[in-house]
């Protein structure tokens, strides 16, 4: 590790955001570790988890381990305080809603399909819009998220192979300061703990700010997927790493294309990683249930893939037309209550034959 030695920015106050009135004493954050009766695959209802309140309230975690948390938020209030978490990078990724997100930096304006990367320490304040049901899904990581290596040149600048590019990058638009002095409320969050400040400024105040580090926003619609003539990897649509987790955007694409290609993807076992996918469209490949908003969770050492039909049913598809946030976590994810509430304990058996009918 080297100090001061990583990327930053400078923010200019109108005045020293320091000022603190009142700090309220820290209230736990706990996890609600769910112990699973046994080692399975999962499928979660997460949009059924509607919690309610503002951004920090509605968030209901599902899996976490020392890397990363993953939770669904429903919000339904915008917020009446502030929002910082000091430990964690937070990627918001957008099912459905629309709203803005305001940070010293500026605001960002958000719709479906956006993935909105948040550098810890950075002051937010969610303003939703008030006709639009939201359906959030936040990664907190404790190492920084940033575009995949292989993806950048020497100096830093995505390379043409990179299936997103500098275009795509929608930076915070500056806001005009807000100089007012009164009594402002920051939630902040420490791993879990949650300690609430009082301070005198208004924390959006900044006249300017300069650097490399600030929140930002990519659509999903803007990644531009690798097809191939036979199956195509998932790393291949990768768009954040981080030091425990690889997140992928699977998006529409071409399907594979070789005269004997089965589109559909071949049976596997993960040996390294446990698989998150967050559906983020109405339907999915394969699937008869509506989609938005369910989680599949398959955790390494056991085998899946498509389901009965799945392989008869896609040769002779062209295109794959969804939308789905897949994160491969490098450590074993626990779960937690709030995924026991909307588990449905019969998926495992989805990939069960149906009988034959028995004969006169």
């Amino acid at each position: 590790m080297q100090g001061f030695g990583d990327i930053y920015s400078l923010l200019y106050h109108a005045h020293p955001p320091t000022e603190v009135l009142e700090i309220e004493p820290s209230i736990p954050v706990p996890t609600l570790e769910w112990t699973c009766e046994s080692h399975r695959h999962h499928l979660l209802d997460a949009a059924a988890l509607a919690g309610g309140g503002n951004f920090f309230e509605s968030r209901r975690p599902l899996f976490f381990n020392d890397d990363i948390t993953v939770s669904i938020a429903s919000p339904d209030q915008s917020d009446e305080c502030f929002y910082r978490n000091a430990l964690c990078d937070e990627l918001v990724g957008v099912g459905k809603g629309e709203g803005e997100l305001h940070t010293p930096f500026g605001v960002i304006r958000y719709g479906p399909g956006d993935l909105i990367v948040i550098p810890r320490g950075t002051t937010q304040f969610w303003k939703f819009d008030a006709s639009s049901e939201q359906l959030l899904l936040v990664i907190e990581s404790k190492s920084t998220i940033t575009p995949p290596s292989r993806y950048l040149t020497r100096l830093g600048q995505f390379a043409f192979h990179s299936p997103i590019s500098e275009r795509d990058v929608r930076a915070p638009q500056f806001a005009e300061p807000r100089v007012q002095r009164g009594r402002f409320r920051i939630r902040i969050k420490t791993g879990d703990q949650l300690t609430v400040y009082h301070y005198a400024r208004h924390p959006f105040d900044a006249l300017g700010w300069d650097g490399y580090l600030y929140p930002y926003a990519i659509n999903m619609r803007e990644f531009e997927p690798v097809t191939r003539r036979i199956h195509t990897m998932p790393d291949q649509a990768q768009i954040f790493e981080t030091n425990g987790a690889a997140i992928c955007c699977l998006v529409p694409r071409l399907l594979d294309y070789h005269p004997k290609a089965i589109p559909a993807p071949p049976y596997h076992s993960s040996v390294d990683v446990d698989e998150i996918i967050f559906n983020m469209s109405s339907t999915f490949m394969g699937w008869k249930r509506p989609s938005l908003g369910v989680m599949t969770f398959h955790p390494r050492g056991i085998v899946h893939g498509s389901k009965p039909g799945g392989y008869e049913g896609s040769i002779g598809m062209k295109e794959f037309d969804a939308f789905a946030l897949m994160i491969d976590a490098a450590n074993p994810l626990k779960l937690t209550r709030y995924a026991q509430q909307c588990d449905d304990v019969s998926y495992p058996s989805v990939w069960l034959e149906e009988p034959a009918a028995a004969a006169d």
